[in-house]
């Protein structure tokens, strides 16, 4: 909702002309996201001419590289939306991510029970102006209320039937852009009972068991609240550790992460996702990790 409400406004402004102006996007986004995008503009991976801005994607909270991100941006004067959809505190030297680019976008629902709910942040004044008139003409809360319970039956209940109904919520999401009262209550209460800083510490003991393997090391160096921890494996490890935390009850499998944290040069490789939510207490993290050990 967030994503497609940016992007009306790049069209109001006529910085996107038609649908066919492209926006670079990153390789490993959901369908989902392309689909929306392909209502206002056209997502694209290469740069032409044609090209009128660039959707910076910080994966499971790990910041790209918004040095060369952002100089790029400026050399070839296109506008820059950050999707934090999995960084909902992260870092970049110092800077919050979010805050380089001309607008960033936030999922609430990736880091709190909140079901569904987003957010937008900008510095821009017309860009401010023209969410805010958004928002105030939006009277959709009968369809919120509809997606809202679509999502809560499938995490309850994740029978076929409810996934279709589930998947079905993407295609009007676009129609609503005012985030639930709801949904924001539960994420501030989420914040005011340490759910951020159990992520941390969560975050911290994967870190500690897992950290002098070089590339988590290496995105151990920056101050992130991660949505998931890659942990990377040498071999044929990936499958085995992937078939332990299964058994186990850990929902994860085999996925890429782009080490080279830069969405124009990007370099995959793969690893296993692991959850570091605030449900888990020290103890789920301690038997996730030692399941890890024993299988590799």
């Amino acid at each position: 909702s967030a994503l497609a409400l940016l992007l009306r406004y790049y069209r109001a402004e006529h910085v996107l002309r038609n649908r066919t102006d492209h926006v670079l996007v990153p390789q490993w986004l959901g369908t989902p996201v392309y689909e929306i995008m392909h209502r206002t503009c056209f997502p694209t991976t290469i740069y032409k001419n044609n090209v009128r801005g660039l959707m910076a994607y910080h994966q499971w909270g790990f910041p790209q590289d918004m040095d060369v991100i952002k100089s790029f941006c400026e050399e070839k004067k296109i506008f820059l939306i950050e999707d934090c959809a999995h960084a909902h505190e992260s870092y970049y030297k110092g800077q919050r991510v979010g805050t380089f680019g001309d607008a960033a976008f936030f999922s609430l629902s990736k880091f709190f029970p909140s079901v569904e709910g987003g957010a937008i942040y900008t510095k821009k004044s017309s860009l401010k102006r023209f969410i805010n008139i958004a928002i105030e003409s939006n009277h959709n809360e009968l369809l919120a209320q509809k997606i809202f319970n679509n999502r809560l039956a499938f995490d309850n209940t994740p029978t076929t039937q409810n996934l279709l109904e589930l998947t079905r919520n993407y295609i009007v999401y676009d129609q609503v852009v005012r985030c639930p009262d709801y949904s924001l209550a539960i994420a501030r209460h989420e914040v005011s009972t340490g759910a951020i800083e159990r992520r941390r510490r969560n975050y911290a003991l994967y870190l500690e068991a897992f950290g002098d393997e070089r590339n988590l090391s290496r995105l151990g160096q920056e101050n992130v609240l991660p949505w998931i921890v890659p942990v990377f494996l040498r071999g044929k490890s990936c499958g085995k550790v992937v078939t332990a935390l299964q058994n186990a009850g850990i929902k994860t499998d085999t996925y890429h992460f782009d080490l080279n944290r830069n969405m124009l040069d990007p370099h995959f490789v793969p690893c296993v996702p692991l959850p570091c939510h605030q449900g888990l207490n020290e103890k789920d993290i301690e038997r996730i990790i030692s399941t890890i050990k024993k299988a590799s």
